[in-house]
């Protein structure tokens, strides 16, 4: 193999990293394009999981996952396109690597596909983009054994940002333009949208303005009665709201307490549920990264910042591009980087 010298005189950047067991995978330039890698959580020399010639897209600008390792059931999903046309596709490679091979066939051959999310077992939601009507599509699938269920499909995003306990229901988004959104719940039994809360586009009246919601992900709490939400609706930086489902035009604020971090702080995209009632939230302060475990307290409608997971100590005054959670150990692994550092995992 011809290594360039660029690649020797610039550090390669190492990107979502997923802890899994004892083992860390990661994305990486470190041979050139970005590729697939795995290495002992502990250190050691990284190992290539993709055939050279495959190299996958920048995750920042893709929606969702870019890949997944499922142990359990012996093989990764990974999102792959065709020479840069954007078009990704899930498919399979073995956990120890080897050449992607499409999940669904030629399903969605021409379309473009996003991994919403992915659980260990195998169960998630992808978001597909046609490329051929108007409208997209949500579905619910299960690797195990390829399973596709339609939730739905609206021209203006149909995008699945939460689920129940037992995927029996899913939430949705439509987004108009940036923050102007509606929030839609979807079973996974038909895939029938209802209306949970904002005003459809074709349902406002010419010349009154709406209130801008800005839903984000969504959780069911509260023994699936409710629904916590991501949203722009109470704070222009971001925040939470409680909705419920019993009457979802009721949508209220969560307060959020117990913050240390000084100066502007926005909330940043894609608080993890961690178990329960526990959470992980992260801020933009002034361009830092800044991630706290949080309680949520029903009861008092608020979210409680308990432990500052960064933002201070070594992973101090950079930022977190990303980060998984292993319900396993309780353990994290961040990509974290810094004016003085790129990428790397912590």
């Amino acid at each position: 193999m011809t290594i360039r010298i660029d690649q020797l005189l610039s550090a390669p950047l190492f990107l979502s990293p997923q802890l899994v067991g004892d083992q860390i995978f990661f994305m990486s330039n470190r041979s050139g394009p970005l590729s697939l890698w795995v290495m002992d959580a502990t250190g050691g020399r990284p190992e290539p999981l993709l055939p050279p010639d495959v190299a996958l897209l920048t995750p920042k600008l893709t929606f969702g996952q870019v890949f997944v390792a499922l142990p359990s059931l012996g093989v990764i999903v990974v999102m792959v396109d065709r020479n840069g046309d954007e078009l990704t596709q899930p498919c399979l490679i073995p956990i120890g690597g080897g050449r992607p091979r499409p999940l669904f066939g030629d399903r969605f051959a021409g379309q473009q596909v996003q991994l919403a999310e992915l659980d260990a077992d195998g169960r998630g939601s992808i978001w597909v983009d046609p490329r051929v009507r108007p409208e997209q599509e949500a579905y619910h699938i299960e690797v195990a054994d390829p399973t596709l269920v339609p939730l739905g499909s609206s021209r203006h995003g149909s995008i699945p940002v939460g689920h129940d306990a037992d995927r029996g229901r899913y939430l949705l988004v439509d987004e108009y333009t940036g923050n102007d959104t509606t929030l839609w719940l979807s079973d996974s039994d038909g895939g029938h949208r209802r209306l949970l809360h904002g005003v459809p586009l074709d349902q406002r009246p010419a010349g009154r303005p709406v209130p801008l919601t800005g839903f984000g992900q969504g959780w069911f709490v509260d023994d699936d009665r409710s629904v916590l939400v991501e949203t722009t609706r109470f704070d222009d930086l971001g925040g939470l709201g409680l909705l419920p489902l019993a009457s979802p035009e009721a949508l209220a604020p969560v307060a959020v307490t117990g913050a240390v971090h000084r100066g502007v702080g926005e909330r940043e995209p894609g608080t993890m549920r961690l178990a329960g009632d526990q959470f992980l939230v992260g801020y933009n302060v002034d361009g830092v990264s800044w991630g706290y475990r949080a309680t949520l307290d029903l009861r008092q409608s608020t979210m409680r910042l308990d432990q500052v997971l960064w933002g201070v100590g070594e992973l101090a005054d950079g930022v977190v591009q990303h980060r998984h959670h292993d319900r396993a150990s309780g353990r994290f692994a961040v990509a974290f980087s810094s004016a003085l550092t790129p990428a790397q995992v912590a």
